[in-house]
């Protein structure tokens, strides 16, 4: 029996898992390498074909929200865990009559998961910088302080209706897909079946990429068709249902019965909904800060970066979500590999070529407009932040720390692990972005 360990590390909480298999027995082929608490993750288990359906234990830190119908010769089981608690050591016990499956578990707080750890070839998290220290951010060094000013003079009409008007903020924090969730940027990539209701007609008159519809607020996590009006998946991923109706997808495509490769309808939306809508939301929000001094925008500004930094730290543990594994996994109808994985062009939540110009497009100035209010305590933000996963988040400075370490600090590492290249010179200048920003000690590294 051999059997292996997989630590994990984030700031957040996280899980580390582990697998034992022999010939004809379970083996657990998909696992992340980090799971950090409030996360879903799918556990898929090969079984033999004469394997019953697998009966599951878990500590109770682990909830097992769905899984996917079980048929008479299946070979593969797919469950769907959350992570809600830590737990310093457990199992989970997977078992359908003569075979059996443990898996040990360990759930890490957050400051245990920013510790180094190893993980194959790689120091984890890949944070910058990768070995020693370096000191936070000091004050406003990218954008002009004129510029602010200038904001401030120039105002904001409506400034109260429109902070009316804001999403509440766990809408707002939970918008931002999940980087758990595979991401791809068209809905199929080896064929050309188009809707699967209409087919091939979606395309006519509309784009040859993206002729699918998507609405955030009415329609979350759904794709539309723009011909017939039908909406895929039929699943409703966005309420924790990875299966139900004739067409469902559980975020690694639906496939229709008897074809290789899948609709990729929830990979889809997740890479669209953050490079079309959610990206720009801490600039806008924070613009409307700067020029009303409304806190209730700054709040809402805030808990966007931070939900994109929580994401973008999960890529920093778990390297085999990064965009690359993902995207080729759902589109070939695969799992993303298990080991053996490298930073070079793994990209990070969407193509290097959109990403690297969000730094100094969009999150660093975004940042900045928030430094004053970034410097004094605020009650409502550190009460939503405790209550989704981070209850070491006691002050204004563990929101400014989780945020640089969680998305600057990460995408300065990617830009020099090569994971965040794109066309020539964006990888540079990003990395010079991020020196600029950051303004440290080892900055001009």
């Amino acid at each position: 029996m051999n059997s292996f360990v997989i630590a994990c590390v984030c700031t957040g909480f996280a899980v580390a898992l582990a697998s034992g298999l022999s010939a004809q027995e379970l083996k657990c082929v998909q696992k992340p390498i980090a799971w950090m608490v409030g996360q879903e993750n799918r556990i898929v288990i090969e079984t033999p074909g004469d394997c019953g359906q697998l009966e599951v234990a878990a500590p109770k830190e682990l909830e097992l929200f769905d899984r996917w119908p079980w048929r008479q010769g299946d070979t593969q089981q797919k469950l769907y865990f959350r992570a809600k608690s830590p737990l310093a050591e457990g199992r989970m016990a997977f078992k359908a009559g003569r075979y059996s499956l443990d898996l040990p578990v360990q759930v890490l707080s957050w400051p245990q998961a920013r510790e180094p750890r190893q993980f194959e070839k790689y120091q984890l998290p890949r944070i910058f910088p990768i070995e020693g220290k370096d000191g936070y951010k000091q004050g406003i060094t990218f954008v002009d302080e004129e510029w602010l000013g200038q904001l401030r003079k120039e105002g904001l009409p409506n400034a109260d209706s429109l902070a009316k008007a804001l999403p509440d903020l766990e809408t707002l924090f939970y918008r931002m897909p999940a980087s758990t969730v595979p991401r791809a940027v068209y809905v199929e990539l080896h064929t050309r079946r188009g809707c699967p209701v209409c087919g091939p007609k979606i395309y006519q008159g509309r784009s040859a990429f993206y002729p699918w519809v998507l609405d955030y607020e009415k329609h979350p996590w759904k794709v539309g068709c723009p011909d017939c009006g039908r909406w895929f998946p039929s699943n409703d991923f966005a309420k924790g249902d990875m299966h139900s109706g004739d067409m469902p997808d559980d975020g690694w495509g639906y496939f229709p019965k008897g074809e290789k490769y899948p609709y990729c309808f929830i990979s889809y939306y997740a890479c669209m909904a953050y490079i079309r809508h959610y990206r720009s939301l801490p600039y806008a929000f924070a613009e409307q800060y700067s020029r009303s001094g409304d806190r209730r925008f700054a709040r809402a500004a805030v808990v966007s970066l931070f939900r994109i930094a929580e994401q973008f730290f999960n890529l920093a543990l778990n390297l085999n979500m990064r965009k690359t594994y993902t995207r080729q996994a759902v589109w070939n109808g695969r799992i993303v590999p298990q080991s053996g994985v490298n930073t070079l062009w793994a990209m990070m939540f969407v193509e290097c070529n959109w990403e690297a110009g969000l730094v100094g497009g969009i999150y660093a100035p975004a940042y900045e407009m928030l430094w004053d209010y970034l410097q004094s305590d605020d009650a409502e933000l550190l009460s939503f932040l405790q209550a989704h996963g981070h209850p070491e988040v006691t002050r204004m400075a563990d929101v400014r720390q989780f945020i640089e370490d969680g998305y600057f600090r990460t995408a300065a590492q990617a830009c020099m692990d090569g994971s965040m290249i794109g066309n020539q010179p964006q990888g540079q200048r990003a990395a010079a972005e991020l020196a600029l920003f950051l303004n440290s000690p080892r900055s001009p590294e």
